[in-house]
């Protein structure tokens, strides 16, 4: 076995991962025969591929990338980040200004949805906006593509509550945001954004 250890952002201990790869050797050959991440609780050889199923029975994410990790890939079940706090908190980066559609609202809980409701009124009244743009980025102007070549993300569950932090380079520059969520039946919505790097979060806003 090959256990193979990194932090997903150095100097942060519970940001800790292993992968464990099992091999057999063949011939003069060592090939893998399992891979497992004990800590997320899955093995590879606990996937059934054997059935279609819709978007594969696995799939291959990139986004765990820094400095400790020059480029990981990890083979995890589809049906895995369905649902999940992550996958609530990627859906603002794969589509920059969703936050702002009040058709999406249905991704918040209060406080964070009070706040974008206030500053949908305040827009509609031609009072202008309360709220800064490109919240995800940190408030900073700059592409979608600039900040998916080192985004990465850390999410922590307690029950019913979760936070997902995520950290990125943009324009030269380190941002780091902590977006905290609950759930609501089965999906996870955002409660709250706070930004480490620019000390400022979304319930502070009033948007009157």
């Amino acid at each position: 076995m090959v256990t193979a250890s990194f932090n997903l952002f150095p100097g942060e201990a519970e940001s800790r991962r292993e992968v464990v790869w099992t091999l057999k050797k063949v011939g003069d050959a060592w090939k893998i025969s399992d891979i497992a991440a004990p800590k997320s609780d899955w093995k590879l050889s606990q996937f059934d591929c054997t059935t279609p199923q819709q978007g594969g029975c696995g799939m291959l994410t990139g986004r765990i990338v820094g400095s400790s990790v020059a480029a990981l890939c990890i083979v995890v079940p589809a049906s895995a980040l369905a649902g999940t706090p992550t996958e609530a908190v990627m859906a603002f980066y794969d589509h920059v200004g969703l936050e702002l559609d009040p058709a999406e609202r249905g991704r918040f809980v209060d406080p964070a949805r009070a706040v974008f409701d206030g500053n949908e009124r305040l827009h509609k009244a031609g009072e202008g906006d309360c709220l800064d743009p490109n919240m995800p980025l940190d408030n900073v102007e700059t592409g979608a593509d600039e900040i998916g070549k080192t985004l990465k993300s850390l999410e922590t569950v307690k029950g019913d509550q979760a936070k997902v932090t995520v950290a990125f380079v943009a324009a030269g520059a380190p941002h780091r945001l902590q977006w905290q969520l609950r759930k609501v039946g089965d999906a996870w919505k955002v409660a709250d954004i706070l930004s480490i790097t620019g000390e400022w979060a979304l319930s502070q806003y009033h948007c009157e």
